[in-house]
């Protein structure tokens, strides 16, 4: 099951274990954060790579979940976040705030 918005969202990876993986834009602009949710807490990962080892060792996803599930739907978050942020700077530049700023200098 997969809850989406806009800026963000979560998989369920496992509804017996009660694990989500959440991709979220992060409070400094240009990065995302990439956190494991149990019914335990939460962890913080900083890349696609521990995610996967974290969800091996720690959690005891499968590989084949973890291949054909998991990282194609994180991928194409990563990739959506990226576009949002590309689309606002763009946005930002074309509205004259940029020149405005280069013009003081």
């Amino acid at each position: 099951m997969k809850k989406e918005d806009k800026f963000g969202g979560c998989l369920s990876v496992d509804k017996e274990k009660g694990i989500s993986v959440c991709i979220l834009p992060s409070k400094d602009f240009g990065k995302r954060d990439i956190i494991i949710v149990t019914k335990e807490g939460a962890k913080a990962v900083r890349s696609t790579t521990e995610l996967v080892n974290k969800l091996i060792k720690d959690y005891k996803i499968e590989h084949e979940k973890i291949v054909n599930d998991i990282l194609p739907w994180v991928g194409e978050k990563l990739r959506d976040l990226e576009m949002e942020e590309t689309e606002f700077g763009l946005k930002v530049m074309n509205s004259g705030i940029e020149r405005r700023r280069i013009q003081k200098v």
